[in-house]
C-alpha cells in the first residue's frame, strides 16, 4: 500500500462522520479524480480486514464494521508508517505540533512535509504558521518562507530564549504514544516528561548533567530549586544543541565584566571543563557567561535556612534586594491598610526572591510561572497591589517586570496577608448555648478563616458579658447590642454566608472618605485596527483632559509590549507608571465592535490612571472588576450610552 493510500485509510479510520471526496482531496492535496482511484484500490484492501467502504451519493464515504477490525488494522497502519506520534487534530494541539518541528527538527520544514505528517490541507498549515509567526514576535523571532521551507530566524539570544519557553510549554502536549514510558525508571531530578523533550533537543547523557549540576551546588554552597534545576539543565542542553550546530552567542562586553570575577562564573566554567571532556566539544566563555547569568537568576537555598529565609540580623547584607523589598512592603501595606514593613519573615523571603529576580529582569530572563492565572483568577485583589510595585522595579533597574514575576511577588504578599490580618474576634450565640450553638462554631470555623471564634454564650447570659474586646457577634435569636452582630440559621445557609462575607469585607476595606475618582468615557469609538493607535488615541484625550504628561503614552505601550492586558470578557486594562499621571482617573474606551488584541477579542478599555500617592486605590479597584466582569448587566451598561458606562464605572470604587 503506497503512503498516500495509508494517509487516505487512516483519515476515514480516525472518522466517523462521513468524508466527502471534496474534503479528502483537499485534506491529500490532490485531485477528485485520484481520490476516487484511490478509494475503489481502498476498498478491496478493506474488505480483506472485514470492513466495508460506504459511499452514499451527496453524503460521501466513511468505513464501518466492528470495532475490534477497526482497531486491528489501526493497529497496523501505524505500525507500517513507522509513527509513534499521535497525529494532533485540533488547531491548538496542531500548532504546538508545528512549533516542534520547527526548533527540534534537525532536516528542513516544509509546509507539504507538515501537511502530510497532520493530515490537513496545506493552506491550513498556512493559517496555522501565521498564528505561530503571531507568537514568535513575542519573541522578537519570525518565520522565513523560501521555496516552500520555513524556519525560524532572529537573534541568536533570543532564538534560545523562546526555544526554552517552548520545551516547558510543549510538555503540556502529548504527541508521542507512550514515548515518555521509556523514561519513567529514571531517578534524577529531572522528570521524565521534560527528559523526552531534552532527548529530542540533544541526545545527552543527562546523568551525568544532573551529576555536574549537583556538583555545582556543592562548590557553591547552595541547592537550587527543582524548578531553577530543569531550567539550567535545558538551557545546557540547548547551548550544546547550538555549538553543535555552529550557531554562536555573543555576550556585551559590560555584562561580562560584571560577572567575569563572580565565584558564579569560576564555578561555571568548572563544570563546563567537565562537560566539554564529556561530551566532545569546546564552550566558549560566552556560553560560560550566559550559564552564569543563568545561575545568578536561578531561584536557591541553603541547607541550613527553610523556606528561602534569612536571620533578619543577616539581611543587610543582601543590598538592593532588601531596599527594594521595603519599598515594595511600603506600598502593600499603604494598598492593604494593614503594616507588613515589620513583618521579618515577609522582608526576608521576599529580598531574597528579589537577588535572583534582579539579576533575571537585569538580563531578560524568564521564568515561567505555572500558577499565574489561578493568582491572576482567585486573588485578583492581591494580583492587583503586586502589580502596583512594578514601580519599585523600574525606579531602581529602569526596567518593567513581566507578569509571571508579578505573579510571585504577590504569592509572598499573599502569604504575609494571611499572617497579618487581624482576625475578628467573634462571639457565637444561641438561645441555649449548647448543641447547635456548637455546630454553627464549627461550620463558622470552616468557612471563615478571618474569624477569630472565642466562644458560645446563651442569649439568657449576653446582657452580663464583658463585650469591649469583641468585634462581631453571631447569633441564632435576636439580641439587644450596640455591638455588630448577625442574625443567622443555625445549619448556615448560603443568604447568611453572603451577609458575613459583605461584613468581612466591609471590616477590612475602611473608608478614608476620598474623594471619587474622575471618570472619562470615549464612546463607540471606532476606525483603528491596531491596539497601538487605539491607545495613543486614548492617552491623546486623557492628555487633553489634564490627566496625563505627554510621556504617559509611551509608558503605557511599552508595559503592554511587555505583558499584555486583555482579561477577557472583552476588556483589557492597560495602564502607565504612576509618575506620569497628573490627576488620578478612570478611563474607558468603549469600541464600536470588538478587535483582536493580542491573545482574545477586546471590546472594552479600562485606562486606570492614579498618581503614585493614590496608587493604593488600586486595590478596590482591580478587585471589584474581577467582580463584576462576572455580571452580564455590568456589560450591557457599558455598551448601552456614555452616560450608562459613567455610571457603571462608578461601581468600581464602591
Amino acid at each position: 500500500m503506497d503512503i498516500r493510500l495509508k494517509k487516505l485509510l487512516e483519515i476515514l479510520l480516525n472518522s466517523r462522520d462521513y468524508k466527502t471526496v471534496d474534503q479528502l482531496a483537499e485534506i491529500l492535496n490532490v485531485s477528485n479524480r485520484t481520490i476516487r482511484n484511490d478509494l475503489d484500490k481502498l476498498e478491496k484492501i478493506v474488505e480483506l480486514e472485514g470492513l466495508y467502504l460506504v459511499r452514499k451519493p451527496g453524503v460521501g464515504i466513511r468505513l464501518e464494521g466492528s470495532e475490534e477490525n477497526i482497531q486491528i488494522i489501526s493497529r497496523k497502519i501505524n505500525m507500517n508508517l513507522g509513527s509513534n506520534y499521535k497525529r494532533p487534530f485540533s488547531p491548538e494541539q496542531r500548532r504546538a505540533f508545528i512549533i516542534k518541528e520547527l526548533f527540534f527538527s534537525k532536516k528542513q520544514v516544509s509546509a507539504n512535509s507538515l501537511s502530510e505528517k497532520l493530515f490537513v490541507s496545506n493552506n491550513t498549515i498556512y493559517n496555522d504558521l501565521d498564528k505561530i509567526e503571531e507568537g514568535l514576535k513575542k519573541h522578537n523571532l519570525s518565520l522565513l518562507r523560501e521555496r516552500n521551507f520555513i524556519k525560524i530566524v532572529g537573534k541568536e539570544e533570543n532564538y534560545r530564549k523562546a526555544l526554552s519557553y517552548y520545551v516547558s510549554e510543549l510538555n503540556d502536549f502529548s504527541f508521542y504514544e507512550g514515548m515518555e514510558e521509556l523514561y519513567e525508571d529514571y531517578k534524577g531530578r529531572i522528570d521524565s516528561n521534560t527528559l523526552f523533550q531534552l532527548k529530542q533537543i540533544v541526545d545527552l547523557d543527562y546523568s551525568f548533567l544532573e551529576e555536574s549540576l549537583e556538583a555545582l551546588e556543592k562548590e557553591l554552597d547552595f541547592k537550587f530549586s527543582e524548578g531553577a534545576f530543569i531550567n539550567l539543565a535545558i538551557h545546557i542542553a540547548i547551548t550544546v544543541r547550538r555549538i553543535e550546530e555552529g550557531k554562536d552567542i555573543f555576550m556585551p562586553e559590560n555584562i561580562f565584566k560584571t560577572i567575569v570575577d563572580t565565584n558564579e562564573f569560576k564555578s561555571a566554567k568548572n563544570m563546563t571543563r567537565k562537560l566539554e571532556e564529556e561530551f566532545h566539544l569546546k564552550i566558549p566563555e560566552s556560553e560560560i557567561g550566559y550559564i552564569t547569568l543563568h545561575i545568578l537568576g536561578s531561584k536557591m537555598y541553603r541547607d541550613d535556612f527553610s523556606n528561602f529565609q534569612l536571620p533578619f540580623e543577616e539581611l543587610e547584607d543582601l543590598g538592593l534586594p532588601l531596599v527594594m523589598a521595603e519599598e515594595i512592603a511600603q506600598i502593600a501595606s499603604k494598598a492593604l491598610n494593614m503594616d507588613l514593613t515589620a513583618d521579618e519573615r515577609f522582608l526576608s523571603g521576599l529580598a531574597l526572591h528579589l537577588r535572583p529576580t534582579i539579576n533575571r529582569v537585569k538580563y531578560g530572563l524568564t521564568l515561567k510561572n505555572p500558577i499565574l492565572d489561578d493568582i491572576k483568577k482567585n486573588y485578583p485583589e492581591i494580583y492587583g497591589v503586586s502589580w502596583m510595585t512594578s514601580v519599585v522595579f523600574e525606579k531602581y533597574l529602569g526596567v518593567s517586570i513581566p507578569e509571571s514575576e508579578i505573579g510571585y511577588i504577590a504569592m509572598h504578599i499573599g502569604a504575609a496577608v494571611e499572617r497579618n490580618r487581624e482576625k475578628i474576634k467573634t462571639l457565637v450565640i444561641c438561645h441555649t448555648g449548647i448543641g447547635t450553638s456548637q455546630l454553627l462554631s464549627a461550620r463558622l470555623k470552616k468557612s471563615f478563616s478571618e474569624l477569630d471564634l472565642v466562644g458560645i454564650r446563651s442569649s439568657t447570659v449576653i446582657e452580663d458579658e464583658d463585650l469591649s474586646d469583641i468585634d462581631l457577634i453571631i447569633s441564632t435569636v435576636p439580641i439587644r447590642t450596640e455591638k455588630s452582630n448577625i442574625l443567622v440559621n443555625p445549619i448556615l445557609g448560603s443568604k447568611d454566608i453572603k451577609v458575613i462575607e459583605k461584613f468581612i469585607e466591609e471590616y477590612y476595606d475602611k473608608d478614608h472618605g476620598e474623594k471619587p475618582l474622575d471618570k472619562e468615557v470615549f464612546f463607540n469609538v471606532s476606525g483603528f485596527d491596531k491596539k497601538e493607535n487605539i491607545l495613543r488615541d486614548m492617552c491623546a484625550k486623557l492628555e487633553e483632559r489634564g490627566y496625563v504628561t505627554e510621556n504617559f503614552v509611551e509608558t503605557v505601550i511599552e508595559r503592554e509590549r511587555i505583558i499584555s492586558t486583555e482579561i477577557g470578557k472583552g476588556l483589557a486594562i492597560p495602564h502607565g507608571l504612576p509618575k506620569e499621571v497628573k490627576k488620578s482617573c478612570i478611563g474607558l474606551t468603549v469600541l464600536d465592535k470588538h478587535m483582536r488584541w493580542t491573545e482574545e477579542d477586546v471590546k472594552y478599555i479600562f485606562m486606570i490612571c492614579l498618581k503614585e500617592e493614590e496608587v493604593n486605590r488600586g486595590q478596590k479597584i482591580f478587585k471589584n472588576l474581577s467582580e463584576l466582569i462576572e455580571e452580564d448587566e455590568f456589560l450591557l451598561k457599558l455598551d448601552q450610552s456614555q452616560k450608562s458606562a459613567k455610571q457603571a464605572l462608578k461601581l468600581l470604587e464602591r
